[in-house]
């Protein structure tokens, strides 16, 4: 956190060298780095022409325009400006993207810099995330007729008890007839009565079979499962993004051990989707 949010573009720092800025954060948050300093050149921009305030000495008042710029900014407050940019470019060429799809047109077009000791896995490295922002390819990429997204929503109130200490459990479903690619999984909830919480186990199936594990029963002892799950705190939802948000959604729900009970009282789905 923050880079976790889901709507937060998480971006880390890269030299003139083509690696990795010795004070970059790195890790499984980071989406992308862009071009700063840490290498043997800074970062031209310009400067305050105050005598003594900016990062250039000289003296503007006297007619030296050398205080108007500097070459030696950096840091990611050099690099974080520089991918707000190209976003902005993004936008200016289709202004109905989503913060998701403008995400992934940086994310994609990316250089995959440092490609030895990036150890990049399926095109993603924890050092350099997707590679070094390149704002030619992202705007060359740009599908300017793209459709405007738009948000499916499901809640059910099924009511229904769990059987106690069944490995079957239930399995409750959502049919969604919207037909689209999901964008993005805004939300995923449940609301489950229960004695002990630690008994449950719960999964989420969509149309295409793909299972992703909700709770595997965290919690222990306490009352009741009423939880919302977004890719920022259940990263495996991610796996949903790019398939069809058409057909049956299920949840299964399973109660290990006996004694304690419950009732999978309400569940929904929430997705961005594009047609």
């Amino acid at each position: 956190f923050p880079a976790s949010v889901p709507e937060a573009i998480a971006v880390g720092a890269s030299t003139n060298m083509g690696a990795r800025a010795y004070y970059s954060n790195y890790g499984e948050g980071i989406d992308l780095v862009a071009p700063s300093n840490g290498g043997t050149k800074g970062i031209y921009t310009t400067d305050v022409s105050i005598p003594g305030r900016g990062f250039n000495t000289g003296n503007v008042g006297s007619g030296d325009v050398n205080g108007l710029y500097t070459n030696s900014f950096g840091g990611t407050s050099s690099a974080t400006p520089l991918a707000a940019g190209i976003a902005g470019l993004i936008l200016s060429l289709n202004p109905n993207l989503t913060w998701d799809q403008v995400r992934k047109y940086m994310c994609e077009t990316a250089d995959k810099i440092c490609q030895e000791s990036g150890r990049y896995v399926n095109g993603y490295s924890r050092f350099y995330g997707y590679g070094r922002v390149n704002a030619y390819n992202a705007l060359k990429a740009i599908k300017v007729d793209s459709h405007p997204s738009f948000i499916v929503e499901k809640v059910v109130s099924p009511g229904t008890p769990i059987p106690d200490g069944d490995l079957l459990g239930i399995t409750s479903m959502i049919q969604i007839d919207d037909k689209g690619i999901i964008d993005s999984v805004e939300a995923v909830s449940i609301d489950i009565t229960h004695t002990y919480r630690g008994d449950l186990m719960v999964s989420l199936i969509s149309p295409d079979n793909t299972i992703i594990p909700l709770h595997e029963g965290l919690g222990g002892g306490k009352d009741n499962l009423v939880e919302t799950y977004t890719p920022g705190n259940m990263p495996a939802l991610k796996q949903l993004e790019g398939k069809s948000v058409l057909g049956k959604w299920q949840l299964k729900t399973v109660d290990r051990w006996t004694e304690d009970t419950g009732k999978l009282t309400k569940w929904g789905l929430k997705f961005k989707v594009r047609g």
